[in-house]
């Protein structure tokens, strides 16, 4: 992947980067299902295609912690609060 288009993946709505997630997790398990069969000759894309997928589920989780927690929802900073108690609890 170039540097161009991580720029561009990085700039990209979160819904896309997970429909290019799931695109690139479905192009890896049908190449495995090729290179079990005996019909992949170029077994380097299947390592490039891992790192691609890496790449883009790296930005996923960037933007994630990035979002505020308002957005986010109560919910979960409850639930860090609770395992910071359990933590203390345990020590």
């Amino acid at each position: 992947m170039k540097k161009s288009q991580l720029e561009e993946l990085r700039k990209a709505p979160r819904e896309e980067l997970k429909e290019k997630s799931f695109n690139l997790r479905k192009e890896l398990f049908n190449l495995r299902a090729k290179q079990k069969l005996g019909q992949l000759k170029n077994f380097t894309s299947l390592g490039l295609l891992r790192r691609d997928i890496a790449r883009v589920e790296t930005i996923l989780s960037e933007n994630q912690k990035s979002t505020p927690d308002l957005i986010r929802g109560k919910n979960q900073k409850e639930g860090n609060e609770k395992e910071g108690k359990k933590e203390t609890r345990n020590r």
